[in-house]
């Protein structure tokens, strides 16, 4: 979080890192105070919960990095195919396919952006984008252990019934995320070091 432009990041410059211990993405909900993610929402006011936005009708499929599949044994263009035929399967909502593409691509059309399209549902493999959409007020669906785990759901068949976990249960998971990611300057002074093992 905090990454895209903003108030408190004008440029959209890469302020923050994600360091997690044993794990690709933080994937189990730990409680954390909530000062780290309360400076986020202040620099960026998109991340204030804005409640569940249920009038969508269009699914997102994010695309993730083909080295995340092939790290979980998954062909991604296997995964496209069968995820796009299970969507399909159990939903007349057009599907949206975004491309991992570059960071300067991902500035000019944020994830926001398109959430902001109409989205109903949002389907990746393991992409952070799944815990944007969940704190955005769009249901996620995943594939594999990912941030987005403890607030969505795998089975495609329930596309047009998705998990809406409780708005206390995503703000601690929130607070939870905010304290594995720094700035490269808590990373040097030891302030990652820190508070990674509390």
């Amino acid at each position: 979080f905090g990454n895209f432009r903003s108030q408190g990041n004008p440029s959209g410059r890469k302020i923050y890192h994600r360091i997690v211990k044993n794990e690709l993405q933080k994937s189990v909900i730990e409680h954390r105070p909530s000062d780290r993610w309360n400076n986020l929402v202040a620099g960026d006011k998109r991340l204030k919960w804005p409640g569940w936005k249920k009038n969508g009708n269009k699914i997102l499929l994010v695309l993730s990095n083909p080295k995340s599949c092939h790290y979980f044994g998954y062909d991604m263009q296997q995964w496209w195919d069968s995820t796009v035929e299970t969507i399909k399967k159990h939903t007349s909502m057009p599907i949206i396919v975004r491309h991992k593409g570059s960071r300067s691509d991902r500035h000019e059309n944020s994830i926001y952006d398109i959430l902001d399209t109409g989205i109903y549902a949002t389907v990746t493999f393991n992409s952070i984008a799944a815990m944007e959409s969940i704190a955005y007020g769009i249901p996620a669906f995943t594939t594999v252990s990912c941030a987005a785990t403890p607030l969505s759901i795998t089975d495609l068949s329930k596309i047009e019934n998705p998990y809406y976990p409780d708005e206390t249960l995503i703000h601690k998971h929130c607070c939870n995320l905010a304290y594995g990611q720094f700035t490269s300057e808590e990373i040097a002074n030891g302030t990652a070091w820190r508070l990674l093992n509390l």
